[in-house]
């Protein structure tokens, strides 16, 4: 029998895998591995990812795309919080609660917490926003300070749903305050709108309740604040 060299066929030559070459293959799938690894994360957290897909929940909770946004009447903001939920704003319904049932301790814990946040921050603009509440902390504040504060800290990210229901609560505040029925009868249909479509059971009880209040009985201000305490979370 002829062997295959007879037949003219020549043997393929062999692959020498040396250390070296092994180690720059390791390296290569490791840098790729990494590559794709980082564009997952930013795509998951700067916000883009609700851009791409309108009013999709990011993290748990819903953000607005622009076009929506611009019809609530809405700022633009491209600030993006990872979970969509200020911190800052639970701090200051926390305060709250800690003012109305709280021990002498979780009022300080709280305000201490505050305070600490806005010497991290170290903006200007941003002790701007606490300077009411702290100037009341102590002696305690008006519901009225508190609905401010929480629109104002809403609006610096105000795509997120749950923080424009904060800010549109605020809006009927301030109309039903000012005496202006058109603007509060459209904060209401804006807001009434949001609870609908992207609001959980539980928000929604809270709207039911808030609604049927209508802005003109004695508890519409602490309704509005338990409002948005349910409305930070969704």
């Amino acid at each position: 029998m002829r062997s295959l060299a007879d037949k003219g066929w020549e043997k393929a030559p062999s692959i020498k895998f040396s250390p070296f070459r092994g180690l720059l293959v390791l390296i290569g799938i490791i840098w790729l591995l990494a590559t794709i690894w980082l564009l997952n994360y930013y795509w998951e957290n700067s916000g883009w990812k609700a851009e791409s897909n309108p009013n999709q929940l990011v993290d748990g909770h819903y953000q607005l795309d622009r076009a929506e946004a611009a019809g609530y009447g809405l700022g633009l903001s491209l600030r993006s919080i990872n979970n969509g939920t200020d911190p800052a704003i639970v701090e200051l319904l926390n305060l709250r609660l800690a003012r109305r049932s709280g021990s002498v301790g979780e009022q300080a814990q709280a305000v201490q917490l505050i305070r600490q946040d806005i010497q991290a921050d170290d903006n200007e603009e941003y002790r701007a926003i606490w300077a009411p509440v702290l100037a009341c902390s102590e002696s305690g504040c008006d519901n009225g300070v508190y609905l401010q504060t929480a629109a104002t800290l809403a609006a610096e990210h105000p795509r997120w749903v749950g923080h424009a229901m904060i800010i549109e609560a605020n809006d009927w505040y301030l109309a039903k305050k000012s005496g202006d029925s058109i603007g509060a009868a459209a904060a209401v249909a804006r807001l009434d709108k949001l609870v609908r479509t992207y609001g959980s059971p539980e928000l929604k009880s809270r709207w039911s309740a808030l609604e049927a209040c209508g802005g003109t009985c004695p508890l519409f201000e602490e309704l509005g604040l338990e409002f948005m305490s349910e409305a930070v979370k969704n």
